[in-house]
């Protein structure tokens, strides 16, 4: 039996991470063998291990260990001659995993996180355990952010195990580090300001002040548009570029607002007063 897959969509944060894969079977080996008969093909089921499937559905569920009990999918002989049958096709939710030897490319590593997922079925006769063997022929799909590329395909022992690795795209990667880069330069910009009017006593507009404030949302703003970022503040990205240059920027905010404040108090009493004019 051969068949393709193609990757509908990749997404680590619904449910611990779920790959939806889409499954196309392409031909029948014992069709070809008799001449499209279909009165000596018997039914094939196709089975893959449930405790694969997230959460969200995509199959069934699994209480045990033992051998999976219902098929994902059955495939009958008459249906590739009768133009009314179904598509021979299905789509299955399977959970990813991280490569758990390492920390690193979990997704606290954002948006050089990876993952690994696997793709295991086998397929028998329907009412027999007569195997089936099941060999894919093209592997394809785009997955928005994602590269994922097949690392290994095992059909032995009459069963089919595929390994993918998964990582983000070189444009997602290359954006955020653009970003993270521009916070940093903005930042020191902003710094560099501050330190010049208030140790050098250099004239700046006041109106610069109303800058800090402004940045603060623009990059919280940022941040919430990263493609496939975490939605909350943890990932190494915060630790290394939101955080600090938030925190900078406050600091920046209250020191010019103090000086500001702290220098019209002087001006004040440096003014003559009523009677000693």
């Amino acid at each position: 039996m051969t068949m393709s897959l193609e990757l509908d969509s990749i997404d680590p944060l619904a449910n611990q991470g779920v790959i939806a894969v889409q499954w196309t079977l392409l031909q029948d080996s014992c069709m070809v063998e008799n001449n499209n008969n279909t009165s000596d093909c018997p039914p094939v089921n196709i089975y893959m291990d449930p405790t694969m499937f997230s959460g969200s559905g995509g199959g069934p569920p699994s209480g045990n260990n033992s051998d999976p009990q219902s098929p994902v999918f059955t495939i009958f002989a008459e249906g590739w001659n009768d133009l009314f049958a179904n598509y021979p096709n299905f789509e299955t939710s399977l959970n990813i995993g991280t490569r758990t030897d390492k920390l690193v490319d979990s997704l606290l590593n954002y948006p050089f996180d990876r993952y690994i997922a696997e793709l295991w079925m086998y397929a028998t006769v329907d009412g027999t355990n007569n195997p089936v063997n099941l060999i894919i022929v093209d592997a394809s799909g785009v997955a928005f952010g994602f590269d994922a590329m097949v690392a290994s395909i095992d059909n032995s022992d009459n069963q089919l195990d595929v390994f993918l690795n998964i990582q983000r795209t070189v444009l997602v990667r290359a954006y955020v580090v653009t970003i993270i880069l521009a916070m940093w330069l903005v930042t020191l910009l902003l710094l560099v300001i501050a330190i010049k009017a208030i140790f050098f006593r250099g004239k700046v507009d006041t109106t610069i002040l109303a800058a800090p404030v402004a940045t603060l949302f623009a990059f919280t703003s940022l941040r919430t548009a990263m493609p496939g970022a975490p939605s909350g503040f943890g990932a190494i990205i915060d630790f290394v570029g939101t955080l600090p240059t938030l925190a900078t920027l406050i600091t920046i905010t209250v020191v010019c607002l103090l000086h500001v404040l702290l220098r019209s108090i002087g001006d004040e009493a440096k003014k003559p007063s009523a009677l000693e004019a």
